[in-house]
């Protein structure tokens, strides 16, 4: 059952919280514009285990988030804007936790793409 409890964002708007939320997802939507996604987002893997965690702002993810290998080990560290990881800034992790040193753009992009390709059926 979907739980439609609802809560005041900073601004004093009420929002319903994990409305129609399938299993392994989690959401916030603006109740002032309804399908909007807005606040704490997060999917998982079909195994049940997260496999992203940030934020929504308008229906598109902005701000810090985390990606997850599928054993729960943090992948990557890094920011959303507007709807686009900020590569640059991103931080990513081997799955014993040791932060990866010197990796270019290209080496960046190439490890976020096999990260949103692994488990392309996780829960969005």
């Amino acid at each position: 059952m979907p739980n439609e409890d609802t809560v005041a964002d900073d601004s004093g708007t009420r929002r319903k919280i994990n409305q129609a939320v399938p299993p392994g997802r989690e959401r916030t939507f603006d109740a002032t514009r309804p399908g909007i996604e807005h606040g704490p987002y997060r999917y998982s893997y079909e195994n049940g285990v997260c496999k992203f965690s940030g934020e929504k702002k308008d229906d598109l993810e902005d701000g810090p988030a985390e990606g997850y290998y599928p054993d729960g080990a943090v992948y990557w560290k890094g920011d959303y804007i507007e709807g686009q990881v900020s590569l640059g800034g991103i931080i990513f992790y081997d799955q014993q936790g040791n932060v990866l040193e010197g990796l270019n753009r290209e080496e960046r992009q190439k490890r976020f793409d096999e990260w949103e390709n692994m488990n392309a059926n996780a829960k969005k």
